[in-house]
């Protein structure tokens, strides 16, 4: 018995080095090929490799859908830690971006009742983030019921960077100097980073409209910013400087730093930021990471995470967090909770694959995230998960393989507020178009 199941590995062994080692010199030949020659050839390939998995794989169920797209336009919401749904779950947000003219500018609208209006536009956007579009809570303790129509994201204020709100018809109640990357929950704050570093060292995510003039500097000045959105006061959190020397690793003296992925904890009170730096500043891929945590009022800011390579995040309480760790032997997602300054393993059933992970808002025993597209079927899949329970893929959809590098469009599926359904930036129509997806009431 131990003989024949040592076979079978052997052999299955065999199988997937030999599919491997195809699928390197089949993707060496096609980037070879001219675009025009090129991406038929992979829509062909792709496409056969889809039709032949379907037969042997169980079908999805076909969950009810629906979609926000403008005509001639791309559309998406961005990145995955925020929501595209109002506060009443009547209308969605998204930036719509000329398809064949220039794409310096991105229309902010308003998807409602079967239409969409523009609401406003913006300079200040990305691939990945946008321009930190989303709905801001007004609630407070006088008014715990928030205004479904305050809407905020990134624009230029006084020939530079900074943020803006709107109401639902695009009216502005107020602008502030400094862009935000996240804000508090009860709509009181932001916090930002220097978005025009982020737009030269990792290109998609900041924005190449700001032109980053501390290109030279290995250390510059701005870190952790703040706004007060009742004040507009715009104020320093944390220096660059100060988070480079809170335990410095050897190779620090000699990188170029920047800060990403700002993230507030459910409660308001704490956030994560990522320190990456880069060895040489002419491969933006090649660097390194590590994630910190801090007091939202300033002070605290200690390393959670500098072993392997930290990647995305989610929080699942104010005191939890997943993050997945690309490390050797011991990566994969990892359950962190700061009161008792510990991590291990999460969900060992869960897929070991990075992705962008999330907890339903209504039931944090669901853990969804997504897969990046498979050389083969150029196949993105949404997993989701229960916890004691297990599960898997529950939405495949392709992707197409036009848009890539910085210009890629990942899934980032996000609930919605009530955790029934799912929404997903997509191009499996070939354009980039916003989709609403009934979550499954069953696991795969």
């Amino acid at each position: 018995g131990l003989g024949i199941l040592e076979g079978r590995h052997i052999r299955n062994h065999c199988m997937m080095t030999i599919v491997r080692t195809l699928g390197r010199h089949i993707r060496r030949i096609e980037s070879k090929l001219p675009e025009t020659i090129r991406y038929p050839l992979m829509d062909l390939r792709q496409g056969l490799a889809i039709g032949a998995s379907n037969l042997v794989r169980k079908r999805m169920d076909d969950l009810p859908r629906s979609c926000f797209s403008v005509p001639g336009h791309e559309t998406f919401f961005g990145y995955y830690d925020l929501t595209p749904e109002s506060h009443d779950g009547a209308a969605v947000l998204a930036h719509a971006v000329q398809k064949d003219g220039p794409s310096h500018e991105a229309q902010i609208c308003l998807f409602e009742n079967g239409a969409h209006r523009v609401i406003g536009c913006t300079d200040l956007w990305s691939w990945q983030l946008g321009a930190r579009l989303g709905w801001l809570s007004t609630a407070s303790a006088e008014d715990p019921n928030p205004r479904q129509d305050v809407i905020l994201f990134n624009s230029q204020h006084e020939g530079g960077p900074g943020t803006v709100i709107v109401d639902s018809q695009g009216h502005e109640l107020s602008r502030f100097a400094g862009c935000v990357y996240d804000y508090a929950p009860d709509g009181s704050f932001g916090l930002g980073v220097d978005m025009a570093r982020l737009g030269w060292a990792r290109p998609g995510y900041g924005y190449s409209s700001l032109f980053d003039a501390t290109q030279h500097l290995r250390i510059p000045e701005i870190g952790v910013s703040r706004i007060d959105f009742a004040s507009g006061v715009h104020s320093e959190l944390v220096s660059m400087n100060e988070i480079v020397q809170i335990r410095p690793q050897a190779n620090f003296a000699d990188a170029f730093h920047y800060l990403n992925h700002i993230s507030i904890s459910p409660d308001g009170a704490r956030f994560i930021v990522y320190h990456f730096w880069l060895m040489d500043p002419k491969n933006t891929d090649d660097f390194e990471a590590r994630v910190l945590v801090g007091d939202c009022a300033g002070g605290g800011l200690q390393v959670l995470e500098d072993t392997g390579r930290p990647s995305h995040y989610t929080w699942r309480s104010p005191d939890e967090l997943i993050v997945f760790r690309i490390k050797a032997g011991s990566g994969g997602y990892r359950h962190y909770r700061l009161n008792e300054d510990s991590n291990k393993p999460f969900w060992d059933f869960v897929l070991a694959h990075d992705g962008h992970q999330s907890f339903n808002p209504a039931d944090t025993s669901l853990f969804l995230m997504d897969t990046y597209p498979d050389w083969l079927r150029g196949e993105q899949q949404v997993h989701l998960y229960q916890e004691d329970v297990g599960g898997g893929p529950v939405i495949r959809l392709r992707a197409d393989p036009r848009y890539n590098g910085a210009a890629r469009c990942d899934l980032h599926p996000r609930w919605s507020r009530d955790g029934s359904a799912i929404y997903m930036d997509t191009t499996d129509s070939g354009v980039r178009r916003l989709l609403r997806v009934d979550a499954p009431t069953r696991l795969n």
